[in-house]
């Protein structure tokens, strides 16, 4: 005989797949929230991941920047041998203080070609009892001295009255003169204007200054306004000159850009001369201006061809400008000694600092030996390839 339920029991099972049906759907309900909600908390994971490595790195910077306002403003700490802790902790050994010789503190002897007068002095007695001396030998002395001009019995400022003649032609109807005659019948000469510029332009002597030394030396007066015009008129009879000196260093390989505070006399502090010297040669050429911006340092350089290497100190002037940019060598080696010997270096970096530092070390003193000085521009290949 079949096995029957009953309907009591029929009854209580629907009843229970009821429940068992309003379970599941609520529990599949339950299960989808709290999915969404692992998944959003998965993504707020990874958010917060990725902030705080940001916020790690950043702090990084910051203590590494720290570390270097601390140097710049309290020094370097300084070792009981005196050494200071950038050569103990970069591994380089202090150089010994070099010994000099006695001679290389005393001025040299001049040679013959420039002695212009001999004295001759005799010793007949005994300075100390007055006796009698015997084996007489001669010990040679130089003195050099300059001759003021104060102390001579001639003026050294020279006035030339020249006598020009002119006449009229009648054929044109004009005077016609030996020299030119236009301006003041009283004129200054070349070397005093030779000396103006240098005392102004490469001692950075003020007009008072100048007016003094002129005075008290050739006694010759001079003017504010004559200054002004004298420099005017050397700027103007030099710039083909300095035209001709740019574009010389343009035409070469590259070139060492920089610029630095220099006062203006005309200006206000904090102006600036820029700099731009040749690599191939000795030819430098300086530009003065009233600030810092790019639009210098462009002007300076000009438009130059795409293989022109421009070596700077990394300044944010001197990107995105024409032609391949490279890191100034000792600047680079600065940083890499700096990050190394920075106090907020986390440890885990430091050993790669140190090989950094290390093989960037070696091969600086391999190209300084090669090029029997600094490195040259033609090596930067070589070290990108061996950097990390």
């Amino acid at each position: 005989m079949p096995f029957r339920l009953t309907e009591t029991t029929i009854r209580q099972r629907f009843t229970e797949w009821r429940n068992l049906k309003a379970l599941h759907t609520t529990q599949q309900q339950r299960i989808q929230q709290l999915t969404a909600q692992v998944r959003q908390l998965q993504r707020e994971n990874q958010t917060l991941k990725q902030q705080l490595a940001e916020r790690d790195q950043l702090i990084e910077k910051l203590l590494l920047r720290i570390g270097d306002l601390e140097k710049m403003v309290f020094g370097e700490k300084k070792n009981k041998d005196g050494s200071s802790s950038d050569q103990r902790s970069s591994g380089s050994i202090p150089r010994p203080p070099k010994k000099r010789s006695k001679s290389s503190y005393q001025r040299h002897v001049p040679p013959a070609e420039e002695i212009t007068a001999t004295e001759h002095h005799s010793v007949t007695a005994c300075k100390h009892c007055g006796g009698p001396l015997s084996q007489f030998e001669e010990v040679i002395r130089y003195v050099e001295d300059i001759i003021l001009p104060q102390l001579l019995n001639q003026l050294t400022k020279t006035v030339t009255r020249h006598i020009i003649e002119r006449g009229y032609c009648s054929k044109c109807g004009v005077w016609s003169a030996a020299l030119d005659l236009r301006g003041s019948i009283v004129s200054l000469g070349r070397n005093v204007k030779l000396l103006v510029a240098y005392l102004v332009t490469i001692l950075d002597c003020s007009f008072e200054q100048v007016k003094t030394l002129t005075t008290d030396l050739y006694g010759l007066t001079l003017s504010d306004g004559e200054i002004t015009v004298i420099l005017k008129e050397t700027a103007t009879d030099w710039q083909p000159e300095y035209e001709q000196l740019r574009e010389k260093v343009r035409a070469g390989p590259g070139a060492h850009l920089d610029e630095t505070v220099w006062p203006i006399q005309v200006f206000a502090k904090h102006c600036y001369a820029w700099v731009m010297s040749a690599v191939n040669s000795t030819a430098r050429v300086y530009k003065l201006a009233t600030s810092r911006g790019k639009d210098h340092a462009r002007e300076l350089l000009g438009e130059v061809r795409e293989t022109y290497i421009r070596i700077t100190d990394c300044y944010a002037a001197y990107k995105n400008l024409p032609g391949l940019h490279q890191i100034c060598w000792a600047h680079l080696y600065r940083k890499i000694r700096d990050l190394l010997n920075n106090e907020n270096l986390p440890p885990e970096k430091k050993p790669r600092v140190q090989a950094w530092h290390d093989e960037f070390q070696q091969l600086y003193a391999e190209l300084r030996t090669a090029g029997g000085g600094t490195p040259q521009t033609a090596s930067s290949s070589e070290a990108r390839k061996r950097l990390p």
